[in-house]
Order: C-alpha cells, then sequence, then structure tokens
C-alpha cells in the first residue's frame, strides 16, 4: 500500500521538480514492481513533461510495454517514434535501445533482414564510444536475425562471438541466452546432440545463480526448450517435466512480471509441441493461439509452431478454429497450464 502512495503521489511532484530521471522514476518502480497498468498510467502523466529527452524515453517505455502486452504494431509505432526523437536529441543510446526494440518488432513480422539492418546500425552506433558493452549484447539478436534471415554460418558465428565475450564479462543471462539460440539452430538443423550440448550449457549457468532475477527468463527459456529436445527425443515425460519447470519459474516470479509474456508464451508453444506428440492436435493448435494472443503474433519462424503445423492431423478449418479458440485465452490460463 505504501508503494502505491508512492506511486501515485511521485509523477506529480517529479514533474513540478523538472527532473528528467526523477521524473522517469514512478514508471520505473511499477514496472519492477510488475504492475503494467501503473507503470502505462506513470509514463501517461510525464507526457507533456517540458524536458524533450523525458518525452523521447517515455515513448520507449511505452513502446517496450506495449509490445509485451501483445499489442505489436502500437510498440513498433512508439519505437519509432522513440528513435526519431532520440536521434534529434543525438542521444545516440537513447537510438541504440530503439533500434533493438524495432528489430524484435521487425522478427515478430517475420521480416529477420529488417531486423538486421536495425541491429547492424544499433552496432555501428554502440561501438563508436556510445556503448562499447551494448556492441557485444547486439551480436546476439544480429547473428539470430542473421540466422534467421538465411546467413546461418555468419549468425551462428555472431552469437558464438557474443557468448564468448559475455561469458568473459560476466553477463551470464546473455551468455545463457546465446547458448539457447545456439541450441535451437542445432535442433532446426536435425543435430540434436549439438542441441543438447548448447542447452545443457545453458541450464548449467542458470541453475547455478537461481536467486538472481536477471536470469529468471533464460531459465525459462532454457527449461523449456530442454523440454521440447526431450519431446523430440522420445521421453514425454521428462518433457513435461522440463515445461512444468519452466512454467512454475515464472508462476512463481514476482521480479519483472510484466516482461515475462514472450517468454510464457514460448513455454505454451512449447507444451503445444508436446500435445502434438501425444496425437492432441486439436489442444496443440488451441495452445499455438493462445501464444499469439500472449506475444501478439503468430510466430512463423518458431520451430514448434512449424513442427505443430507440419505434424497435424486436423483439416485447415478444423486446426483454425481450435487456434481461434486459443486467441480467446491469456496469462492467466497460461500460468495455470497442466502438462
Amino acid at each position: 500500500e505504501r508503494l502505491g502512495e508512492v506511486l501515485r503521489t511521485l509523477p506529480a511532484s517529479a514533474q513540478d521538480a523538472g527532473h528528467p530521471m526523477l521524473a522517469l522514476l514512478a514508471p520505473m518502480l511499477a514496472a519492477l514492481g510488475g504492475d503494467n497498468g501503473e507503470a502505462v498510467a506513470a509514463l501517461d502523466r510525464v507526457a507533456a513533461h517540458p524536458d524533450p529527452w523525458v518525452r523521447a524515453a517515455r515513448k520507449l517505455g511505452t513502446g517496450h510495454l506495449a509490445m509485451n502486452s501483445g499489442n505489436i504494431e502500437a510498440g513498433g509505432d512508439d519505437l519509432a517514434e522513440a528513435y526519431e526523437l532520440f536521434e534529434r536529441l543525438g542521444d545516440r543510446f537513447g537510438m541504440v535501445v530503439s533500434l533493438s526494440g524495432l528489430a524484435e518488432v521487425a522478427m515478430a513480422h517475420g521480416k529477420p533482414a529488417d531486423a538486421v539492418r536495425w541491429l547492424e546500425e544499433a552496432s555501428d552506433l554502440a561501438i563508436d564510444d556510445v556503448a562499447a558493452n551494448w556492441a557485444h549484447t547486439i551480436g546476439m539478436p544480429l547473428g539470430w536475425a542473421r540466422a534467421a534471415a538465411g546467413d546461418i554460418t555468419g549468425g551462428r558465428a555472431e552469437i558464438e562471438a557474443a557468448v564468448r565475450v559475455a561469458e568473459r564479462t560476466g553477463n551470464l543471462d546473455h551468455a545463457a541466452r546465446g547458448y539457447v539460440h545456439l541450441g535451437e539452430l542445432a535442433r532446426a538443423a536435425g543435430d540434436l546432440g549439438a542441441a543438447r550440448t548448447m542447452l545443457d550449457r545453458a541450464a548449467e549457468i542458470v541453475a547455478a545463480r537461481p536467486r538472481r532475477p536477471d536470469l529468471v527468463f533464460e531459465a525459462a527459456t532454457a527449461y523449456t526448450k530442454l523440454g521440447c529436445l526431450a519431446e523430440q527425443e522420445g521421453d514425454l515425460d521428462a518433457a513435461a517435466g522440463w515445461h512444468r519447470q519452466a512454467l512454475d519459474l515464472l508462476a512463481s516470479s514476482s521480479v519483472l512480471l510484466t516482461q515475462s509474456n514472450q517468454t510464457l508464451a514460448t513455454v505454451v508453444e512449447g507444451a503445444a509441441a508436446l500435445a502434438a506428440a501425444r496425437d492432441d492436435h486439436a489442444r496443440a493448435a488451441q495452445l499455438l493461439g493462445l501464444a499469439h494472443s500472449l506475444q501478439g503474433f503468430r510466430n512463423e519462424m518458431s520451430l514448434e509452431v512449424i513442427r505443430v503445423e507440419a505434424a497435424t492431423t486436423l483439416g485447415e478449418a478444423e486446426f483454425e478454429a481450435a487456434y481461434a479458440s486459443g486467441r480467446l485465452l491469456g496469462q492467466p490460463d497460461a500460468l495455470a497450464l497442466s502438462f
């Protein structure tokens, strides 16, 4: 209750004070506390702030929050506006963060070549003594986008280089994410042995640090991908156990829950693949619809989506009807899934 009082009273006083960072404290606290609605409301309260940097940062925040809630179009519009505002101000770091978000939007739209273009620009800005550490961080999504655009060898090499830097510098969330990406590339190529090596390494990183909040989403992703791998190997009980562990982690986490929708959708896609492996194809299609509802798009680049659609025994109309029923579900339904 006390935090709520602070969040309600701070924005007005912060805006009156005119300090840019103070003006953004309330929305940051709300987001960190998992209150997406209050974060948006707090950002709206500084929409007319006299400092143009605050207005640019607000658009950056509303863009990411919109994307997480599944509103990809609104998120993309806000991020594009944030980029333009930061560009006008000459704030290249703000431009880098905006470009990274725009790349996520491009991937959601199934346009990895556009994502590569945005991320290459972001990398160029970061390397130019703006935020050198971001240049290495950007290598992870850039390699992933490059692979999705068809340059698998180049993309893999870029991810591998980014992982090496992440491990050396202690950015273990990025290292774990990179190993998951490498595992996904191996699974897509049919090399389940290599995929296990990569995913086991990701799990090793996160399991050794269970209390680090920045690793929650990487852990859930690694666990659910290990579930997908076990399912491909024919061990459906182990697959269910991994997916359950991923879901339990997200359901019990009170840290940054507003940022978990994309990760939750990944777990739901894994559950869909497991349902298909159990020959429950209507349930699999429904779960893909739920994943769509969570992340705001039909993830045609997801290996699980591809596998479920290829394996289905449903006719097109029956599949789409089940899929549409999943679109009516939301986060509470996802968090309540059983395996």
